[in-house]
């Protein structure tokens, strides 16, 4: 949000330097190594079929194992629709007329002069600004029953008490109440704005992976996919994943599940693509390889080449 904010609202630019560009978790510093990515050759099977996608898995695995064995290793400008739901509610956080104006509310108080106490101010700003406009922790009237000109008519009925005590009883009979309709409106702009600063987390996490914090994220994320049908899918995948990371791995191999899902590419702090992604790229050099091939595209040739491909970028 802080970012959003850095962007489209130049007010808040003064408080740009002493807010870190990247969330620095634990192990960032390590992280900072570039990968080195080498794509497997291309087999000439059909991975159609099962048993051609077996023998590509053993093929896969044999070469991991010699592998690892000869090292001596063990096995622009544009706002987006989140962005403006953002910027919407900062501004009507600090009764901002535009975003080009001063807030008029929630001011920068003049005892603030250091580095340190700006970045205390503005974080405590923008965490009342995430309970207040994601997780209002106001009753919700529109989730309550309120009963409004309740007419009660009342019988009283005289008990007999086992001490001879007297004991009046009294029977009201009440009116339905009147329960309030939701404001439709203001639940869809909570949930835009929820989901585009997840949306923002989950791109800074691929960038700068956190096993602490991803872990965090897709908890959160579990719930939207499973509250939608058509993606309840990928919360069984992420609830999989994280019995890996919590249950059944070591920390060791749960550290090494969970960052061997990033590549670094360029050996920078915040450098890093998910996997998928670089798989992509690789699929894309392969094809550019083949193309050039012209007429010499036979199996054997096809596995030679792309064998190379590695030594041919580099």
């Amino acid at each position: 949000m802080l970012h959003v904010a850095f962007k489209h609202i130049p007010y808040f630019t003064l408080f740009e330097k002493v807010i870190t560009k990247q969330i620095v978790g634990p192990f960032s510093e390590q992280l900072k190594k570039k990968h080195k990515v080498v794509p497997l050759p291309v087999l000439h099977l059909n991975e159609q079929k099962y048993d051609d996608v077996v023998k590509i898995m053993d093929y896969h695995e044999n070469f991991l194992s010699d592998t690892y064995e000869k090292a001596g290793v063990d096995l622009n400008n544009n706002t987006h629709i989140h962005y403006a739901y953002t910027v919407e509610a900062i501004t009507h956080f600090f009764d901002m007329e535009s975003v080009f104006s001063a807030p008029r509310k929630n001011e920068l108080p003049d005892n603030v002069c250091t580095e340190d106490q700006k970045k205390e101010w503005v974080m405590d700003m923008f965490q009342k600004i995430v309970e207040i406009y994601m997780w209002d922790k106001e009753k919700k009237k529109q989730n309550q029953h309120q009963e409004d000109n309740v007419e009660v008519d009342g019988v009283v009925i005289p008990i007999q008490l086992s001490n001879g005590k007297r004991w009046s009883y009294v029977i009201k009979k009440a009116q339905k109440s009147q329960t309030a309709q939701e404001d439709k409106v203001k639940n869809y702009g909570h949930l835009c704005l929820e989901l585009g600063l997840q949306f923002k987390a989950i791109l800074d996490l691929c960038k700068l992976p956190d096993r602490d914090r991803g872990l965090r994220l897709l908890k959160v994320c579990m719930i939207h996919f499973k509250a939608n049908n058509n993606l309840s899918k990928y919360a069984y995948e992420i609830l999989r994943l994280l019995v890996h990371q919590l249950c059944i791995l070591s920390e060791q191999e749960a550290h090494e599940e969970f960052y061997g899902l990033f590549v670094n590419t360029k050996g920078k702090m915040d450098s890093h693509i998910p996997c998928d992604l670089q798989m992509e790229y690789i699929v894309k050099s392969v094809k550019r390889n083949i193309k050039h091939m012209f007429s010499n595209k036979t199996g054997k040739n096809i596995t030679t080449r792309t064998s190379a491909l590695p030594a041919i970028k580099d």
